[in-house]
């Protein structure tokens, strides 16, 4: 396998380089949006200078404005509003492009490279809490294109042009803002990085409750056949008392926030009129000064106001981003894309030396294991539980790589492969069978998406499924509920089977395809077997050996070793032989 943090996968190293990579096709427009909410901003603070000007005017002219100032400065006023109103506008259209483009990019980006990772790594994972990973990572993208710029140009806007517009009044009125700005920014850090923690971990609580709602509903079934409502209950309230938990301490800190922006705000204003006061009194200080200040107070009111809840926000979403990244960064490894697209010539299946066990675990499932199946032969692999039948399709698959050896279809090693001339080799019907919540044209069709109606059709025929579905209301548009809930275990395998014939691979695996059938559906299952069987390359493992007598040869293995190999009636043969115990075992119903 390969690490996908190699190449375009470094997104996945911080939250920053992630919004970075995701607003990379759509750059221009994200900082077009930062330069115009800007520029829009700097036309409506200009409004009061203009004012001060206009004051000052007519406190010098004794009341009186000439006609050409008249003008003037109604032209001035007028430009500032029409300058403003374009950028925003123009902004809005931008942004319009950017968010669009972003999120597309990178949720498709996130299901690419989620979905090319090897099974194995969905096995100790909430499917929900993959979901709602993505969903974070989206939400927070579009947030910090859609709003963040606008309420950050606001604010940096805001305290420099009053910079700019008090050191045009006095300086002592100057002094006290920087000293308040100082005071208030100095006063905001602690606030940024308890938000940033507490949001964290609101976004990881809350993944998890998702998570095991989505895991509790999926199986449902099993929930009512056990009847443990009321503990499930239980454990979700457990979940949802941490989501409580975080979700308190942060709103907590909200209140904390507000109370620093609230005494914040009540020192400006206070202390800015009465500087303001004294130096009119000492004739310091003009009409167009006062007008300044009186505009400029209100003004940095309301956005105090909402940098406080800018903090909140974007504490939040960026802490969702952290926790999505952090999460879906470990074992980014994907599947090896190979450079051979040609598909082999020959479909023989070859183990030679493979070496594995789990990761996290150091016992070895399989220590140099070594098996050819020829093209065409059919292999029935038996054994107790635990013996690595499962897991040596887990391998021939690649849901797992061994750390040493090869497996090669044809003498081409699978990991040369390109990953689009491996899926073309393999048929492959599990024994729990996976349908999506879609119709059941959809899933047969899944396996050749190009298929025709009529081939599918004759597909479904073949494998015996066309004589059930075929008496349905809605026939092959019927949709058949997550997982295929709304059928039998018979039904879909046979849905499976149909899959299979279909995709006409040249090596079809079994995996206990009919263990947990009834004798019926055994019976149609094994009969679709026989058409399917037909010029294939076939790897049957089977618990109920009374399957495999059309094998053409038997291989035994326990402990992660080949201690038996022949056909079917060689290995009945050999009296003191596992497969010939294991089968008289199965004729007296002890196994």
């Amino acid at each position: 396998m390969k690490d996908a943090v190699t190449g375009a996968k470094t997104y996945l190293q911080s939250p920053w380089r992630t919004f970075f990579f995701a607003i990379k096709p759509a750059w221009a427009s994200f900082y077009g949006i930062w330069f115009l909410s800007m520029l829009g901003n700097i036309f409506g603070f200009l409004l009061p200078y203009v004012f001060k000007i206009i004051a000052d005017r007519v406190q010098q002219e004794a009341g009186i404005l000439s006609r050409d100032d008249f003008i003037l400065f109604s032209v001035l006023i007028l430009a500032a509003l029409i300058g403003r109103e374009i950028s925003f506008r123009a902004g809005h259209f931008l942004e319009l492009r950017a968010v669009t483009v972003a999120l597309r990019h990178i949720s498709a980006e996130l299901f690419q490279n989620i979905l090319r990772r090897p099974s194995s790594y969905f096995e100790n994972r909430f499917s929900g809490d993959l979901g709602r990973r993505v969903e974070q990572i989206s939400t927070s993208v579009t947030y910090f294109i859609e709003q963040y710029p606008w309420q950050a140009t606001w604010f940096v806007s805001a305290f420099l042009m009053s910079i700019f517009l008090l050191g045009t009044t006095h300086p002592s009125v100057f002094i006290v803002f920087a000293i308040w700005l100082g005071v208030f920014i100095v006063s905001s850090i602690p606030m940024l990085w308890w938000h940033h923690h507490a949001s964290k971990a609101v976004a990881a609580s809350h993944a998890r409750l998702s998570g095991n709602i989505i895991d509790v509903f999926g199986n449902v079934s099993v929930v009512h056949a056990f009847g443990q409502l009321l503990y499930e209950q239980d454990y979700n309230e457990e979940v949802l008392r941490e989501v409580i938990k975080a979700e308190r301490k942060q709103r907590l800190i909200e209140i904390f926030n507000k109370a620093q922006q609230g005494f914040s705000i009540v020192l400006l204003g206070i202390s800015l009129s009465v500087v303001s006061l004294l130096l009119f009194t000492k004739g310091e200080f003009s009409a167009g000064d006062f007008v300044i200040v009186a505009t400029l107070i209100p003004s940095l009111t309301a956005v105090v106001w909402n940098f406080g809840d800018t903090v909140i926000r974007s504490a939040r979403f960026f802490g969702q981003m952290v926790d999505a990244v952090e999460y879906l960064q470990h074992e980014q490894q994907q599947l090896e894309e190979g450079k051979v697209a040609e598909i082999p010539r020959s479909s023989t299946v070859a183990f030679d030396n493979v070496s594995f066990h789990y990761p996290g675990t150091e016992k070895a499932v399989f220590e140099k294991f070594s098996l050819e199946i020829k093209e065409g032969e059919r292999v029935g692999i038996v054994g107790a539980s635990g013996a690595g039948k499962s897991t040596l399709v887990k391998l021939l698959l690649r849901q797992y790589e061994p750390q040493r050896g090869i497996i090669a279809i044809g003498s081409v090693a699978t990991t040369h492969l390109t990953l689009d001339t491996f899926n073309r080799l393999i048929a492959y019907v599990p024994q729990d069978t996976s349908l999506f919540h879609r119709s059941l044209f959809e899933n047969i069709r899944y396996a050749r998406p190009d298929a025709t109606r009529e081939e599918i059709i004759a597909a479904s025929k073949r494998a015996r499924a066309h004589e059930f579905v075929d008496v349905l209301p809605e026939k092959y548009e019927t949709t058949v509920g997550e997982r295929g809930i709304k059928l039998s275990g018979g039904q879909r395998q046979r849905i499976a089977l149909a899959r299979a014939i279909l995709k006409d691979a040249p090596i079809l695996v079994l995996d206990e395809a009919t263990s947990s059938l009834d004798t019926e559906s055994e019976t149609l299952i094994q009969q679709g077997f026989l058409e399917l069987f037909k010029g294939r390359t076939v790897i049957a493992v089977a618990h109920r050996l009374s399957t495999l007598r059309t094998m053409d040869r038997i291989v035994v293995i326990e402990g992660g070793t080949i201690i038996e190999s022949g056909s079917p009636k060689e290995l009945l043969s050999r009296e003191d032989g596992m497969f010939k115990r294991m089968w008289e075992h199965q004729k007296s119903g002890f196994i």
